[in-house]
């Protein structure tokens, strides 16, 4: 069995470019049911003009976007923030915008387990009030949903990386304020239960008003 002080090195030293290879079985996550990928693509597949997907370069200028009034048939986002109003100006009237959002209470049993605060600036971020943002800059919700699927992390280093690289999760975290709850959930995991948190998504599809 890899000792608590090893795991946590570990996780410290990972890079966080690797994120994925590094946490491969580590951390197991359901789906929610629908796929975003799969929407997007017959949305945009059916589109009958230009498409616009905002996840990445774009969205880190996240203010006013450098297209013209009314320019794109379809707006894509994937768990980007996105100005509202920015998105009703650059969508056609018979345009569509299709988001997949991370929650604010995503991840709120990690904050449980180590006593640690929630965001205050995120954490009421959620179906109802995107969508009373997205109605008042002048677009109309036709589809929303919202799921939670289990997220399970298998050894304390998985928890730790996960908290490296996701910094809005636990804004103050370190190695050495939490290491009296890490040992705890150390030992949990040592014995064969994972800690089991929840991560929250919801999808929106919206249309101008």
């Amino acid at each position: 069995m890899r000792t608590y002080e090893d795991l946590v090195a570990e996780a410290l030293a990972a890079p966080v470019t690797g994120r994925v290879e590094y946490l491969d079985g580590r951390i197991t996550e359901g789906s929610p049911p629908w796929s975003y990928r799969g929407r997007a693509d017959e949305v945009t597949g059916q589109a009958n003009g230009p498409v616009l997907d905002i996840t990445g370069e774009v969205a880190e200028s996240a203010g006013q976007l450098p297209f013209r009034d009314g320019e794109f048939a379809v707006v894509l986002n994937h768990h980007q923030s996105y100005e509202p109003v920015e998105i009703r100006r650059v969508l056609r009237e018979d345009g569509m915008f299709l988001t997949e959002q991370v929650g604010g209470l995503d991840g709120l049993a990690i904050n449980e387990a180590l006593g640690a605060p929630l965001p205050d600036d995120f954490s009421d971020w959620a179906l109802n009030t995107a969508r009373t943002g997205l109605e008042e800059a002048g677009l109309r919700v036709a589809n929303g949903r919202t799921a939670f699927p289990e997220r399970l992390f298998h050894d304390v280093g998985a928890l730790v990386y996960f908290l490296r690289t996701t910094p809005r999760q636990v804004p103050d975290f370190s190695v050495e304020r939490y290491d009296k709850e890490l040992r705890l959930l150390y030992d949990q995991m040592s014995a064969g239960e994972p800690f089991r948190d929840r991560a929250v998504r919801f999808l929106i599809e919206a249309v101008p008003a």
